[in-house]
Parts: structure tokens; C-alpha cells; sequence
């Protein structure tokens, strides 16, 4: 065989593992940053919950980053697109809310009441602690790392919508990542530098978040 026809060999079958590793990691790893996620109640100028479907808006530099209307009792989840450092402030129903509050991460899960009048209770501080949950997430994830986990998400890409699960056993209500897949990738974030295995697979993952393809 020539040098000239070796080298064309070389070169095709390099376009060929780039193309094939273009095409897997295009799902797996086109991935955005976890957003925050704020849960709460909201409450009218009159120190009561605000009626079913009244809409709880977020804004960041005046932007509007996320929004939900409410359920009974005046609940809402909102998935709010800003990161660490951002300050995020709320209306309610078009009226601006009190309270504000500051990210002070990425992926940030808060639980906290707003309302147009002073002194509702302020956003209790959020506690890491493992629940017990007999489910594929805490199977394949949570116990491996045992107390070092402390939130997941996930990113569907084609679906443009965030999952996410918490070990907060405040939150186990609303978390919404309830599996693992394969050809998906999880934001893990952890408290500490850990070697643990998932998938099948030894691997380290180092304080805060990582990126961890299935």
C-alpha cells in the first residue's frame, strides 16, 4: 500500500470517529446550565393567600427570567433562567413583591413565601438531607454517594424543559426527576470530592457540579 493511499485510509477514518462522536455527544452533551427553581406561597396586600391562577413573575435587571400561576392555597414553582449572583425580584398578579433574593449558586433550589405587604416569614434556610426514596434516581445516583449528593438536573433537549431531584426532604414533593436513562447527561452536584460509581463506571466527581453522561 503507498504512502498516498495509507494516508487517505488515516484521514477517513478519522472524519469517520469525529462524525459518529459529533452525532452522540450532540444530545448528551448539549446542555445549558441547571437553572434556579423557587417554591413557595404567595400572599395578597391583605396578609392572605392569593386566589388560584394569579400570576408570580420573576425578573432579573428587569428582564423577565421565569413565571407560573399560582395553585390553591396560593403555591407555585417557578423555573427561573438566571444564575449565580443574579438578584431575582417577583410580582405578584402585576403588583411588585417585598422580598428579593440573590442567588448564591447555580441550580439553585429556594423555598421561600413572597407578598405585597412587610413582614411575611422570610425564606427558611435550605438542609441537605438524604431521604429515602425507593426509586431508580436514588438507586442509581443518590446512594452511590451517599451524604455527599446534593441536587441533580437534567436538560431534555429536544423538549427545552429541566427535571430535578433534591435531597431535601422539604422538597420531595415537587422534585421531578424520578429516573435515569441512558444517552441522557445529569448536572450532579456534590458537597465534596468523591470516587464513586455510576453507570457501571469508576469515576471522580469534585465539589460542586458535574457533567455525567449515561
Amino acid at each position: 500500500m503507498s504512502h498516498i493511499k495509507l494516508h487517505k485510509l488515516t484521514v477517513t477514518i478519522i472524519i469517520i470517529g469525529i462524525a459518529l462522536y459529533a452525532l452522540y455527544s450532540k444530545e448528551v452533551f448539549a446542555q445549558e446550565i441547571p437553572p434556579a427553581i423557587i417554591i413557595g406561597k404567595a400572599y395578597s396586600s391583605g396578609g392572605y393567600e392569593v386566589a388560584a391562577g394569579t400570576e408570580i413573575r420573576v425578573t432579573n435587571n428587569g428582564y423577565n427570567v421565569g413565571s407560573d400561576k399560582t395553585s390553591a392555597g396560593g403555591k407555585f414553582s417557578i423555573v427561573v433562567h438566571a444564575v449565580r449572583g443574579d438578584t431575582l425580584k417577583f410580582t405578584i398578579g402585576g403588583n411588585p413583591a417585598i422580598e428579593t433574593v440573590r442567588l448564591s449558586d447555580n441550580g439553585e433550589i429556594i423555598k421561600m413565601d413572597i407578598s405585597t405587604i412587610a413582614g411575611m416569614p422570610p425564606a427558611p434556610i435550605p438542609t441537605y438531607i438524604p431521604i429515602v426514596i425507593d426509586n431508580s434516581v436514588e438507586t442509581n445516583i443518590r446512594d452511590p454517594l451517599g451524604g455527599a449528593l446534593i441536587r441533580i438536573f437534567r436538560f431534555n433537549n429536544r423538549e427545552k424543559t429541566w427535571a430535578f431531584y433534591d435531597t431535601d426532604p422539604l422538597l420531595s414533593e415537587v422534585n421531578t426527576l424520578r429516573t435515569v436513562h441512558s444517552h441522557e447527561a445529569y448536572w450532579i452536584k456534590v458537597y465534596l470530592d468523591i470516587q464513586v460509581t455510576l453507570n457501571n463506571r469508576s469515576m471522580w466527581l469534585y465539589e460542586g457540579w458535574n457533567l455525567v453522561a449515561y
